[in-house]
């Protein structure tokens, strides 16, 4: 009896992470980081923004992966989860406002640097492998 709920346990949770396909090839294919008269956010305000792309055949997690503007701290903002359809795109305001709920509005917990000399970069769930980057913009 104990084997069997085991065994059941164990095939449920396998069933479950295969559904969810990892994203592969994801990467930020717009930013701005001086908002002055562009898309308002829910607020009104005219925040930084970030945007994601999907660029695999395949809906996937996008819930996981990191959002940074500080090359020594790549896992500073953790996107929560959702589903980024196959070439989706998702805006993200770089509003200091820190807002990460599934569904809702995403606001990272920093603002872009608008002077020369910025860094941005969105990395892998595992905290530490970069995906599309830009360095001093």
């Amino acid at each position: 009896m104990k084997f069997s709920t085991v065994f059941l346990f164990t095939i449920s949770i396998a069933t479950f992470l295969s559904s969810a396909e990892t994203l592969h090839e994801v990467r930020i294919t717009e930013f701005l980081a001086n908002n002055e008269s562009g898309i308002e956010d829910e607020d009104g305000d005219r925040s930084d923004w970030i945007e994601i792309w999907n660029a695999s055949g395949i809906s996937g997690e996008l819930g996981g992966w990191y959002l940074t503007d500080d090359p020594e701290n790549l896992a500073k903002w953790q996107i929560p989860g959702s589903t980024l359809a196959a070439g989706g795109r998702v805006i993200v305001f770089a509003s200091a406002k820190n807002r990460a709920i599934a569904g809702n509005e995403l606001h990272t917990s920093f603002k872009l640097q608008s002077e020369a000399g910025g860094y941005l970069a969105l990395v892998r769930p595992d905290g530490v492998t970069v995906v599309s980057e830009f360095d001093a913009y």
